[in-house]
């Protein structure tokens, strides 16, 4: 509440627009989406321990491995 020049109350919270709070969305990931996230981490883990001992091996793999699995992770 505020007053104005004249002394008399009035309310504000007309002029404002309140923010709604954003709505809640629950992502539950299929048994497919998970073994693909799974099958990511251990094509990174693989091609790390490639580059690591083979650089020019494990970045040929890496990079088809790039190519392909978005494709089969459609």
């Amino acid at each position: 509440m505020s007053r104005n020049s004249n002394e008399k109350t009035f309310n504000r919270d007309h002029l404002f627009v309140k923010p709604q709070p954003p709505s809640i969305h629950i992502h539950e990931s299929t048994k497919l989406e998970k073994f693909g996230n799974i099958l990511l981490w251990i094509f990174c883990l693989f091609c790390g321990l490639l580059i690591a001992i083979f650089p020019p091996l494990g970045f040929l793999v890496a990079g088809l491995g790039i190519l392909i699995i978005p494709i089969l992770f459609k």
